[in-house]
């Protein structure tokens, strides 16, 4: 695990080295984020989310995950990101944020208990084109939760 780490941190950091920084999305851009992942109330939720460049530096959205092993809860999320590229110098190719997320967790059967949820996240993204990119999410706080999936920009 510590060479997956060295390697991915090298990439970066020569990425950084040999590119032009600036934000993944400007104000006024979105974007669609959908994957799936691990919560610890969900389980493995199929999720779909949408963010919105307030600033270039700065985005607002909501999210939504749906437990794959029946359906049985979900959560709906508002969020708030700030993106690290403009101060860090990251090329626009790569999206590095943290957030974030406060919401509810519903229960679709009587047997699911909801809740209130409240977590911070670091996150990033590869953009391998111009409107398409992987995406992937840790968070933590009332609960754990880890996300990967790709994000479409318009």
């Amino acid at each position: 695990m510590k060479r997956i780490n060295i390697v991915i941190a090298m990439f970066l950091f020569t990425g950084v080295l040999f590119a032009q920084s600036g934000a993944p999305l400007s104000q006024g851009e979105s974007q669609l984020n959908f994957g799936m992942g691990y919560d610890d109330y969900v389980g493995f939720p199929l999720y779909v989310g949408f963010d919105y460049a307030v600033q270039d530096d700065i985005t607002i959205g909501a999210s939504t995950a749906f437990d794959l092993g029946g359906f049985d809860a979900m959560n709906i999320l508002v969020r708030g990101d700030y993106h690290w590229n403009s101060l860090m110098e990251i090329p626009s190719d790569w999206d590095f944020y943290t957030g974030v997320d406060m919401g509810g967790d519903i229960p679709l059967n009587k047997y699911w208990v909801g809740g209130f949820h409240f977590q911070v996240h670091i996150g990033g993204r590869y953009y391998f084109n111009d409107k398409w990119a992987l995406h992937t999410e840790f968070g933590g706080g009332t609960g754990f939760s880890y996300l990967m999936g790709v994000s479409m920009r318009f």
